[in-house]
């Protein structure tokens, strides 16, 4: 598995796997609008022959960095593909000045829920009509160190 910064050509593959895991809608313009606010933060895992199976994007915050999507493609779960971009990802919000992590997740997704909490995130709010749908979600944080 390879973990490398997004590039434009990604942005396709990504999405694909965007509209098949996630029960929001995104346009595809999202991918373009994060990789130009914050290149470094916007990263693909890709299997050894070059296929994009996994996506996190990034964004800049005051004093943190979020995450607005994350999603991997579905037989690919449970294989080190997400723990793999989410160390790379809080590696480079280290790098660049901003260890505090914040992201959502919906109140009713177990599965995520545990998958950030054994990586270190912690509920901090709870957040009801978040969604389009009308769904809850659970705002959780994190503190990057070089080794979580």
């Amino acid at each position: 598995m390879i973990v490398r910064q997004m590039r434009l050509e990604d942005k396709g593959p990504a999405y694909r796997i965007t509209c098949a895991s996630l029960d929001e809608y995104y346009a595809p313009e999202v991918f373009s609008y994060f990789m130009m606010q914050w290149p470094k933060g916007q990263l693909v895992a890709c299997d050894y022959t070059g296929k994009v199976v996994g996506y996190i994007l990034g964004s800049l915050l005051e004093g943190r960095s979020m995450v607005p999507l994350f999603a991997v493609d579905e037989p690919m779960r449970g294989k080190g593909v997400g723990d793999q971009l989410l160390k790379e990802f809080k590696l480079r919000s280290i790098i660049d000045g901003r260890p505090l992590i914040q992201l959502e997740v919906r109140a009713k997704n177990l599965d995520s829920l545990n998958f950030y909490k054994k990586r270190g995130f912690v509920e901090v709010e709870y957040m009801p009509d978040f969604y389009v749908d009308h769904g809850d979600a659970i705002r959780l944080i994190c503190t990057a160190y070089v080794n979580s």
